[in-house]
């Protein structure tokens, strides 16, 4: 795709199904508290930490997750 989305997406180097069961477990795992972005990373089963950032900022930008104001990750509007 073209759209901002589908770059954002592309640039992660990850297929549609690795992504929603990382979002999934990202999600699942912010369900239960903040976590700071070291900690998700850690957490988050992704290999590649760079992988897990470009991810969680692309999650960000999507507004599943959002930083709360201390700085650490929360569950977003989505």
């Amino acid at each position: 795709g073209v759209c901002d989305y589908c770059r954002d997406l592309n640039k992660l180097q990850l297929n549609e199904i690795e992504i929603e069961n990382i979002r999934l477990r990202i999600l699942s795992l912010l369900g239960k508290g903040p976590l700071s972005v070291n900690q998700l990373v850690e957490q988050s089963g992704v290999k590649d930490q760079k992988q897990a950032v470009d991810l969680i900022t692309w999650l960000v930008d999507q507004e599943y997750i959002k930083y709360n104001k201390q700085g650490n990750l929360t569950l977003g509007k989505k």
